[in-house]
């Protein structure tokens, strides 16, 4: 009797990653350090990819291991990033309804490595499959889905109501530099400031609701 194994997801994704950046064997064998014919051969299912290899691909596409191994993957997003160098695409899950802005999720992400450790954010930022290097950019667009993202991410690393109010403490130390910092620091006192927030700027920081002034005690 003869029984057929599937391939496994790490298999299948290793070969649509090759497809979808359009390399042949000889340079994907590249990416992962291993020679065109030991590439082969895991394309033939004879030998394991190795934890090596894989490791080292996930490093130059910083891509969480789990990623990988699950197939869980926007590859659309891969094949821009890789075809057009310099060009930093989110997953496609983040292109719609841009009205948040880059430096909350930065705040966000420096409290995190504040809390969990230096490699804490880089490794929720390869889970969701973003580059670092997008946040150079603390006034760019992004969606709230995006931060929801984060925040699911971090939650499983047992966020407490403590913690989260620490995040929203420390934004002024992560955008008093930043164009958003630089305008707000102009107020003379915290009344000011609130109605400048309110009021005069909000699309500086989020355009997901529209806010009122109800009451301020100093």
């Amino acid at each position: 009797m003869y029984f057929q194994s599937s391939p496994s997801p790490l298999f299948i994704t290793l070969n649509r990653i090759q497809e979808c950046l359009q390399l042949n064997d000889t340079n994907f064998a590249d990416l992962l350090e291993v020679t065109e014919s030991e590439w082969i051969r895991i394309k033939s299912g004879t030998k394991d990819a190795g934890l090596e290899a894989v490791v080292h691909l996930s490093e130059q596409f910083e891509l969480s291991l789990e990623a990988l191994s699950q197939g869980d993957i926007d590859y659309l997003a891969l094949s821009r990033n890789f075809m057009n160098d310099g060009c930093l695409d989110l997953p496609e899950k983040y292109q719609t309804l841009k009205t948040s802005r880059a430096h909350t999720a930065l705040n966000f992400l420096s409290f995190i490595e504040e809390a969990r450790g230096p490699l804490a954010g880089l490794r929720i930022l390869k889970r969701l499959q973003i580059h670092p290097k997008f946040f150079s950019h603390p006034d760019s667009a992004i969606s709230p889905t995006l931060l929801t993202d984060l925040l699911k991410e971090f939650a499983k690393t047992g966020v407490t109501l403590q913690l989260l109010k620490e995040i929203g403490r420390r934004s002024y130390i992560t955008n008093k530099t930043t164009a958003i910092g630089l305008t707000f620091s102009k107020e003379r006192n915290s009344h000011d400031l609130v109605h400048s927030i309110v009021y005069d700027h909000p699309a500086l920081f989020d355009q997901n609701h529209f806010y009122r002034i109800e009451d301020f005690s100093q």
